[in-house]
C-alpha cells in the first residue's frame, strides 16, 4: 500500500488493525477523537472517541470511509475481508441510542459486529449489549 498524506487530520488516531483484500484494496479500522478526513468525506468524534472504517485502493485512493459511535469510549478493533465485503468488529461504551449507518442501537455496553459491501454500504450488523440486543439485516 502506497503512504498517504491527507488534508485536514486534526484528529488523534489509534490503527488496531488492516486487512488486506486479495485485489489489493486495504481497510483499516480504529478510534478516532475529533476529526480527520481519509479523501471520502470529513469523519467528526460524537464522544471521547468514536469507531472509524476506512477502505483504500493499493495505490492509496480512498474508497470509503465511516465513523460510528455515541458519546464515550468507543473503538474498533477487527476487520476481515473476502474480498468484496468487509467485516468490522466494534466495541461501543456509549449509552442511550446511536446508529450504526442506518441502524439505531440501544443499550449500555455494545460489541457490534458488521459487513460492510465494497462500496462502504452495510450487509448486515449484530450488536450484543447488557441492556439492549439487536439484529439487523440490510
Amino acid at each position: 500500500m502506497a503512504s498517504k498524506l491527507f488534508g485536514e487530520a486534526v484528529a488523534e488516531l489509534e490503527l488496531a488493525e488492516r486487512a488486506v483484500h486479495p485485489a489489493g484494496d486495504h481497510t483499516i479500522i480504529g478510534s478516532l477523537s475529533d476529526r480527520i478526513d481519509f479523501g471520502s468525506g470529513a469523519l467528526t468524534s460524537a464522544g471521547e472517541s468514536d469507531c472509524f472504517a476506512a477502505r483504500f485502493a493499493d495505490d492509496g485512493t480512498p474508497r470509503w470511509s465511516a465513523r460510528y459511535g455515541g458519546a464515550d469510549v468507543d473503538f474498533g478493533y477487527e476487520v476481515a475481508s473476502d474480498g468484496e465485503r468487509v467485516a468490522v468488529a466494534n466495541f461501543f461504551a456509549s449509552t442511550g441510542t446511536f446508529t450504526y449507518g442506518s441502524e439505531s442501537l440501544t443499550g449500555a455496553v455494545h460489541q457490534v459486529l458488521a459487513s460492510h459491501e465494497a462500496d462502504g454500504s452495510i450487509a448486515w450488523v449484530l450488536a450484543r449489549g447488557y441492556r439492549g440486543v439487536g439484529t439487523s439485516t440490510g
